[in-house]
């Protein structure tokens, strides 16, 4: 089953005037690097004729001709990649309604099965939670220190718990789950919230069509579904992430941060987080960058039961981090793209340098500029560098209670 591509109306055309603007440049380098006087003779008669004592005619228009192509084309390129980005279908990865009920009929290998719940001072849910969860398989809670009473109620009710001895974060905790899967050689598992915010029904129902199908992670689109409370801004930012991450990876993507989500045992030994929340992109990012088979489900999104959702302090916070940790993932997941796009913004400086008059005050900001944009990708091929180096030499760093 090959994976579905993203539907692209204007990327061809998009890729083409952006291959146009390098050849522009490169032209336009030659002849500054070059041909200096001949290019200097050309101006002077196209903006003073000789004989001609008046003002410069359409000076503005024929000292800037290069920068007035490069503004086009630069504005012509995004407007193309937004429009590309609104034509998106999201949709294009959901599962046929008779497909998903013929694999709902088979019933879950419990055995082979493990639930992954995440969960931190979840002490009012987390004992119906595993409850709910056990009918999908066997149960490991993944208490991320807790100050409350759940690490000893998950240790009485849990088949496994495993605990970190101080808040790591949630991506920590569901690499750490996975690890734990993986040891114990289950086949697929399944990332379940302590909050009871997702039902029995959708949980059992990711994991019997990934167990009878041949993909490689199932998840559950609330954007498809029902939702019963999420705040404006929030399903503002889930649909817009989805778009994105569909756009980028090429793979249609209806709910990228659904928190309900089954997978097997090889595409979790295929994956791993960089940042502490945002797993649910980098998840998206490694199933493109590995070629795994992904499908979504329609579910149901419940309001929470108790107590609040303590992942983010805002929707604003939450956009920051996972934007700056997307930007990172984007380099690494193409790197050539990435750099591309940073060097025609480089580009553009150039061209108005180059065709402006030598203002030093306005040369100095441009360059200013530029000097921080370099800096800026060094820095983001730092982090990977760092990031990966760190995940080469990290250890298990959590306790296995059962």
């Amino acid at each position: 089953m090959k994976r579905t591509r993203v539907r692209r109306v204007f990327r061809p055309l998009s890729k083409t005037i952006f291959l146009f603007l390098i050849v522009i440049a490169l032209i336009n380098h030659v002849v500054v690097l070059f041909f200096p006087k001949r290019l200097q003779d050309f101006l002077q008669r196209i903006n003073r004729p000789p004989g001609y004592d008046g003002p410069p005619p359409f000076r503005g228009f024929f000292a800037d001709w290069q920068t007035s192509i490069v503004i086009i084309l630069v504005g012509s390129i995004l407007l193309l990649e937004f429009f590309s980005l609104l034509l998106v279908d999201k949709n294009a990865g959901l599962l046929p309604d008779d497909l998903i009920g013929e694999l709902t009929k088979i019933n879950v290998i419990k055995r082979t099965n493990l639930v992954l719940i995440p969960a931190y001072n979840e002490e009012e849910t987390i004992v119906e939670a595993i409850e709910v969860a056990k009918n999908a398989g066997r149960v490991l809670v993944i208490d991320d220190g807790s100050s409350d009473n759940t690490l000893n109620l998950s240790r009485e009710y849990a088949d496994h718990v495993i605990s970190h001895t101080k808040n790591l974060g949630l991506a920590k905790g569901i690499m750490n789950g996975i690890d734990f899967a993986l040891k114990n050689n289950y086949k697929t598992m399944v990332i379940f919230d302590a909050d009871l915010q997702y039902t029995q029904h959708d949980l059992e129902n990711v994991v019997k069509v990934l167990q009878n199908s041949n993909y490689d992670i199932i998840m559950g689109s609330r954007l498809t579904g029902s939702i019963e409370k999420m705040k404006i801004t929030k399903r503002f930012g889930n649909w817009l992430f989805s778009k994105t991450l569909s756009y980028i990876t090429e793979i249609p993507v209806s709910d990228g941060q659904t928190g309900l989500r089954a997978f097997t045992d090889v595409f979790a030994s295929n994956i791993s987080f960089r940042g502490q929340f945002t797993y649910t992109q980098e998840m998206i990012f490694e199933t493109a960058k590995n070629e795994f088979v992904m499908g979504e489900i329609p579910i149901e999104f419940k309001e929470r039961k108790a107590g609040e959702s303590r992942l983010m302090s805002g929707a604003i916070d939450y956009a920051i981090r996972a934007w700056n940790l997307n930007i990172q993932i984007i380099a690494e997941y193409n790197p050539i793209k990435f750099s591309l796009g940073m060097m025609a913004f480089l580009i553009l400086q150039s061209f108005i340098i180059i065709n402006k008059q030598f203002d030093l005050a306005k040369i100095s900001v441009l360059l200013f500029i530029s000097f921080y944009t370099i800096l800026f990708c060094l820095g983001i091929y730092a982090a990977i560098i760092i990031n990966r180096l760190q995940l080469m030499s990290s250890t298990r760093n959590y306790k296995v209670f059962k």
